[in-house]
């Protein structure tokens, strides 16, 4: 790291819990252009004329404020140091050493064919990739413990150039690992309200990992082909009707539906659906009894079931485990298609190729026949 880029470092380290509360944005003017983001809301970046990039980071829970500003300096750029803003993380890309804590973020660098630059995880359980797998087994990447009680020892020795970490509300552990004065990126893809806003943050991991070009194909080809099947299907449902669709099974005694905010009522829209809870305002996800869901859904032409379980998904798994599933209209016609999240990689995958769940849904309300889905199968 350049002296004046450690220096920095060390400054805005001690600042940083203050951007959880978020510092006012500020209108500053750039010289040079803005790299464009059609989708998401909460990121925009900025290519200054010296080649260095600055990415203003919205705070997603009071959108007046920055939740992080970042400078990016490529290996080959010695910006003025007077240029950067007094409250940016400095961070030298591309990054070679980095603690990455989401397993979504793992499988999209190693999309990006930047995986060497993992060199630390957290939460392995999660991680599906059977190559990160082999290298932590072999050493070549550290296991680091969960996201909640990071293993600081083996942080400090693997010395990484930097820590991806997704920003909560209530600031997670952001507190601890911000003693470290290693750059905490915050990654706030998940806070997008949109599917396409949410995969748009490839090309702010693409500037990170020195991959600028390969990001900005991956999503031209994601937003492409999702924008082809929404088409398709609103032609589609303009035909046959909009179907409506029922999500997921209750958790706990408590079924979790999407509301009008939710990223899901996105999906649902763009694949021409009706979702029966599309009304309810409270929240992108919305807590109902069971019984209330039967009621408002019980005539669902089509019922799409998300769950992690050891058990094989069928319809007598329903009606042995939820009793009152085999009261809706979806069951009784055998029109349940269920994905086994812990045996797929639906998590890793989806958040950054959104089309490749809008193409199930497609296939499973216009062409149920359509063999083999991605993710889903038709129960039995």
């Amino acid at each position: 790291m350049n002296p004046f880029k450690f220096v920095l470092v060390a400054i805005v380290a001690s600042l940083l819990p203050s951007c959880l509360g978020g510092g006012k944005a500020r209108s500053d003017s750039f010289d040079g252009y803005d790299i464009t983001f059609d989708y998401a809301r909460f990121i925009r970046v900025t290519r200054h004329t010296d080649g260095w990039y600055q990415a203003d980071i919205k705070n997603p829970w009071d959108t007046t404020k920055l939740l992080q500003r970042v400078a990016m300096i490529p290996s080959d750029v010695n910006p003025n140091i007077e240029e950067i803003p007094y409250d940016a993380i400095v961070v030298d890309i591309p990054l070679k050493r980095a603690l990455v804590q989401e397993s979504v973020h793992v499988g999209l660098i190693e999309e990006f064919g930047a995986d060497d630059a993992i060199a630390g995880v957290s939460d392995v359980d999660y991680i599906l990739s059977s190559s990160i797998k082999e290298r932590i087994e072999k050493g070549e990447v550290i296991d680091c413990g969960s996201w909640m009680r990071p293993d600081m020892e083996k942080i400090i020795r693997l010395r990484p150039d930097g820590i991806l970490m997704s920003p909560y509300q209530n600031g997670g552990n952001f507190e601890q690992l911000s003693q470290l004065n290693i750059p905490i990126i915050f990654t706030a893809d998940y806070t997008e309200s949109t599917p396409l806003g949410r995969a748009e943050w490839i090309k702010y991991f693409g500037l990170l990992f020195g991959h600028e070009s390969s990001a900005d194909s991956i999503f031209n080809d994601v937003s492409t082909t999702y924008n082809d099947i929404s088409q398709r299907a609103d032609s589609l449902a303009a035909i046959v009707g909009h179907k409506k669709i029922l999500l997921d099974i209750p958790y706990r005694g408590t079924w979790y539906v999407p509301g009008k905010a939710s990223p899901n009522q996105i999906f649902i829209e763009n694949i021409g659906a009706e979702n029966p809870f599309a009304s309810m305002v409270e929240g992108s996800s919305v807590a109902l009894p069971p019984e209330k869901v039967l009621y408002e859904a019980h005539d669902a032409d089509v019922w799409v079931i998300r769950v992690n379980t050891s058990s094989e998904i069928s319809l007598d798994y329903l009606e042995k485990n939820y009793p009152i599933t085999t009261q809706f209209k979806a069951f009784q016609e055998g029109k349940v298609w269920g994905c086994n999240t812990g045996k797929t990689p639906y998590f890793e995958e989806t958040p950054f190729h959104p089309e490749y769940q809008l193409r199930d849904l497609f296939n499973i309300l216009y062409e149920p026949d359509t063999l083999p889905l991605r993710y889903f199968r038709q129960l039995q």
